[in-house]
């Protein structure tokens, strides 16, 4: 006994005789068995994607989650095969001497899953070959090697965004970001976020409580790069949007409001009744000047806006963003018919400027509203409907999964969405368009490629998340993708530069060819189709 609990001084697995069944393993993570060590007390347990922290003086190997050490009592493997930092799964017994640990013998630990790589040769695309997507990595269910590399436990982790490289996911287990290398798929230290009462209120006696359905539920970036998280919000409860220092974790209370209280229109709504719900939010501007922070409710057609000037958050505005029947042609491709009466679960909203913005829902393909809620455009529009054709293959789009993000590379605009969900073929896809012009029209979109091509596999996504992240460097762009509980990865995709396609120049661009050299003369100068300047 030790602290009044039994002690395990070391363990052995053996094989069961004919006739008689092992413990099963219970899955869990070293979080949940350093907050109930007594509670799985002596059980076979099974943790994945752990690091190995150090050794010591007895070649005991300890692991870490980012957040807690735990010791690996007797379980002594190969330093060389098994090298600090390396990501293991553990397959031992849940112990007890002094505080949680494991135990059991050198073949409980083994190496997690590598990062994959798509095999598809996406087909180059334009007169030259110019538009080009590779993958880089990838963690897929359809892969296998997902579940070892997940960024948090199943249904922890709904919002992703991509800065400098990094891939940053909201992690509801340790109310912090993991953060991933974007370059690699390695996953680097995590950041806690911290700050007073977060995602709490004070009730009528003065104590905090939880003032949310979901904490740390999704993050945004704005336009200037500030980090903002937020909670899933339903019912009464209030709506919470914080900044955060991404050096030092360091949150900061941008928008607080119980909806119900908005003294414009609140009060006149049914308390006993009205139940709306965010499952997330997102930004446009620079939150320490001139903003807008938006969400879509799940219950209905209302999308709701806070307003942000001097970088203080107003109250929040409601916006009817009820389709007209008679304009609308895909409210609802789903059903095929104007039944539906709201965007569906956890529908994601994209304002693209301060006067117009997309509001993607599990009922509904995306649709543009304007900031009175007219409906501007509907993804009835495109050319191909639903269909995205490629190599001689076709994806066929479903709604279920929400994402999108509009990017440009040169003078020319693509747009990056959810294109399938789980039981779509292939599963859980994204879809690259590419706009026409600058009006960036759904009438103009053409569809380029739909990946990954094998899908991301058919694992439950109950809160929709298909996030899409981009970033663009000359002629290259970056697209992050991640859609919950079936994987992450990132793609590359090239473009023409600035001035190679531009629509309002008198001087046109002239391809020649030399030698088999495809060149490209604009204003007397040379480049290559990827832009590079040829002396």
């Amino acid at each position: 006994m030790y602290g009044g609990a039994p002690e395990i001084g070391s363990a052995e697995i053996l094989r069961a005789e004919a006739g008689h069944n092992m413990p099963g393993e219970i899955t869990t993570t070293i979080a949940t068995l350093v907050a109930n060590p007594l509670k799985y007390f002596c059980q076979r347990v099974k943790v994945e994607g752990v690091y190995i922290a150090k050794y010591d003086s007895k070649g005991n190997v300890f692991v870490t989650d980012g957040v807690d050490t735990v010791q690996c009592y007797y379980v002594t493997p190969d330093q060389a095969a098994f090298p600090v930092g390396a990501k293991v799964n553990l397959h031992l017994i849940a112990a007890y001497f002094n505080g949680f640990q494991f135990v059991g013998p050198n073949t409980g630990i083994e190496l997690a899953s590598a990062a994959g790589v798509d095999p598809y040769q996406y087909p180059a695309l334009g007169e030259n070959g110019e538009y080009t997507l590779t993958n880089k990595w990838l963690f897929t269910t359809v892969m296998d090697n997902f579940s070892d590399n997940a960024p948090a436990p199943a249904d922890h982790a709904r919002g992703m965004v991509a800065k400098d490289g990094k891939m940053y996911f909201i992690n509801r287990a340790i109310g912090g970001f993991t953060v991933v290398d974007g370059a690699t798929g390695t996953m680097l230290d995590p950041i806690m976020i911290t700050g007073d009462h977060l995602f709490e209120a004070q009730d009528s006696t003065g104590a905090w409580g939880s003032c949310v359905t979901l904490p740390f539920n999704d993050v945004k970036l704005d336009n200037a790069g500030h980090f903002l998280i937020g909670a899933c919000v339903s019912s009464k409860n209030r709506v919470q949007i914080y900044t955060v220092d991404i050096t030092t974790g360091a949150a900061t209370e941008l928008i607080n409001e119980r909806l119900i209280d908005n003294e414009e229109w609140g009060l006149q709504l049914d308390t006993a009744t009205t139940k709306w719900r965010f499952d997330a939010f997102n930004v446009y501007g620079d939150v320490t000047g001139k903003a807008i922070v938006m969400a879509a409710d799940a219950n209905s057609f209302y999308v709701y806006k806070w307003t942000i000037e001097g970088g203080v958050a107003g109250k929040a505005e409601r916006i009817n963003c009820t389709p007209d029947p008679a304009f609308d042609e895909s409210l609802l491709i789903k059903d095929g018919g104007l039944s539906v009466t709201a965007f569906g679960t956890a529908p994601q909203v994209f304002p693209v400027d301060f006067n117009f913005f997309y509001v993607d829902g599990w009922s509904t393909l995306p649709m543009l509203f304007d900031e009175d809620g007219n409906l501007a455009e509907d993804f009835i529009s495109c050319p191909t409907g639903v269909n995205i054709p490629m190599a001689g293959d076709t994806c066929t789009m479903n709604t279920g999964h929400n994402g999108l993000c509009e990017f440009q590379i040169g003078d020319e605009y693509f747009l990056v969405m959810a294109a399938t969900n789980t039981v779509g073929t292939p599963t859980s896809a994204f879809a690259i368009y590419k706009f026409a012009d600058a009006s960036k029209s759904f009438e103009g979109l053409t569809p380029m490629w739909f990946f990954p091509k094998a899908g991301m596999g058919s694992l439950t996504n109950g809160c929709r998340t298909a996030v899409p992240s981009v970033e663009v460097d000359g002629t290259k762009a970056t697209i992050y993708v991640y859609t919950h509980n079936n994987g992450y990865g990132v793609y590359e995709m090239t473009g023409l530069p600035s001035g190679l396609n531009n629509v309002n120049d008198d001087v046109k661009a002239v391809k020649i060819i030399e030698n088999g050299q495809v060149y490209i003369i604009r204003n007397g100068v040379r480049y290559t189709v990827l832009g590079a300047q040829v002396k």
